[in-house]
């Protein structure tokens, strides 16, 4: 039988099963069951093979910026099927990711997939997609790690090709975003020397990349990433306390208050009730049969104890609930501070609190005041030091009135003598337990807090227990 014939032959069938008005009377019921399984076979055609692509449609390659719509794909495949024959299959395509071509060497790979009406007992036709660089340009010269002491000259000596004079953006990559900070020019070779911004040691570690203009013929060039990481002029030595490159961020300080805290916020809940005292405040059961007696009277639940709805109740805002039990100094150490400026940086904090009151469990602003240790806290965190797990936040939780003793304790302050002080070490008091910090000035003198301010004085050695220094 011919194609033609055949083909003809097929259709009768569908004719015959789908036009009953039509069908003859000597078609069997046999028959009729046959003729709808051959229509069901025809509408579910199995492919059992594709022909290749072709090798510039499998393989294809397209400049960066470009978008999938500039890659060629078929809308149909040949292919053989289960009898022999051969069949035109309609397709689409899906890639293995969102297409993107920002990045020259990023590899996408398009599977087909077949319309409804085709099975396949064969594998699926692919196309590998490459992304280059912008026609006709490259780039070399170009380091995609680089790694230096913050503050120093950091440098590219690149290359584009072919000569020519190009304009040459240096991208930073900030929030997300790149952002232009530099824009450079090379000479009539393609040559030029690139040289970072001082944004690029102002953190720990950064990316960037080079952008080269093209002349509007092509796309543009955009370089890999480069991951530029800053090593500090100074960092503590060992297992000690380590410099951080951002200000220090504590967490928690939406915590309820109940019988046994202390700091800013028992002082503030204890002003509203006219009661307690403003340098040693504290939350005790006479704060928490006040505290019942408001809640009663504004249908809240009596607990007595101080959550955020009684606190907003009480006319406080929502912000000092969360911030006032968590203040950190803002940093005053950088990628470039030596070893002296670092204590420096601590010292001159602790001048910012010179005549803050003394408030027992508390680590706030010079304007709020705090008490020896709450001090000694935000004068480490003004120099980058976070004194984990000792902090302004756990300050104010019963049973942490005296971070000096734990502070004394922890193996990330370095041990020293006494008799050995320099600027800038911790002096800590005490009889059998630490129960008192300061910070030592030199020339015998020393910064802390003590009832009822912070101040400066002599050191007096007993009844001293110990010292640490910070920057070892």
């Amino acid at each position: 039988m011919t194609l033609g014939s055949r083909a003809a032959a097929v259709l009768l069938a569908v004719v015959m099963v789908f036009t009953p008005a039509a069908m003859p009377s000597a078609v069997s019921a046999s028959s009729q069951t046959d003729a709808r399984a051959s229509a069901k076979e025809a509408a579910q055609i199995e492919i059992v093979s594709f022909d290749a692509l072709d090798a510039g449609i499998a393989s294809q390659s397209v400049s960066v910026g470009n978008e999938e719509s500039d890659i060629t794909l078929p809308d149909k495949i040949s292919g053989t099927d289960a009898s022999g024959q051969t069949v035109s299959v309609p397709v689409t395509w899906k890639s293995d990711r969102a297409f993107s071509s920002q990045t020259p060497g990023d590899v996408f790979t398009l599977t087909a997939e077949i319309k409804s009406g085709y099975i396949s007992s064969a594998a699926l036709p692919k196309i590998t997609v490459r992304i280059k660089d912008a026609t006709g340009l490259t780039i070399s010269g170009l380091m995609t790690e680089q790694k230096k002491t913050a503050g120093k000259d950091l440098t590219d000596d690149i290359q584009i090709s072919p000569a020519g004079t190009y304009e040459v953006e240096l991208q930073m990559l900030q929030n997300g975003k790149w952002t232009r900070l530099e824009t450079f020019t090379t000479d009539s070779s393609g040559s030029v020397i690139i040289k970072y911004p001082r944004q690029w040691y102002a953190q720990e570690s950064s990316k960037w990349r080079v952008v080269v203009r093209s002349d509007g013929s092509s796309s543009d060039l955009v370089s890999s990433t480069v991951n530029v990481t800053a090593k500090r002029v100074y960092q503590t030595p060992g297992n000690y306390f380590k410099i951080h490159s951002s200000r220090i961020v504590l967490h928690g300080g939406g915590y309820t208050l109940r019988t046994g805290y202390m700091g800013l916020k028992v002082r503030r809940v204890n002003h509203y009730f006219g009661i307690g005292s403003h340098y040693w405040p504290r939350y005790t059961y006479t704060t928490k049969r006040y505290v019942k007696k408001f809640q009663r009277r504004h249908h809240l639940k009596a607990t007595g104890n101080v959550n955020e709805a009684t606190w907003l109740k009480m006319g406080f805002s929502r912000d000092s609930w969360y911030h006032l039990g968590s203040y950190t100094s803002p940093l005053k150490v950088s990628m470039t501070s030596t070893k002296k400026q670092c204590v420096e940086a601590m010292i001159s904090r602790a001048y910012q609190y010179k005549g803050s009151d003394y408030t027992v469990g508390a680590s706030g602003t010079p304007s709020q005041g705090c008490d020896c240790s709450g001090l000694v806290m935000q004068c480490l965190y003004a120099a980058g030091i976070d004194p984990l797990p000792s902090s302004s936040v756990r300050h104010s939780h019963p049973g942490y009135e005296y971070e000096s003793a734990k502070l004394f304790a922890n193996k990330k302050l370095k041990k020293v003598s006494v008799s050995r002080l320099k600027r800038g070490d911790l002096v800590f008091y005490g009889n059998s337990s630490v129960y008192h910090i300061a910070i030592y000035l030199g020339h015998g003198r020393i910064i802390d807090s003590w009832p009822n301010h912070v101040k400066t004085h002599r050191l007096h050695f007993q009844p001293v227990m110990g010292a640490r220094r910070v920057f070892a």
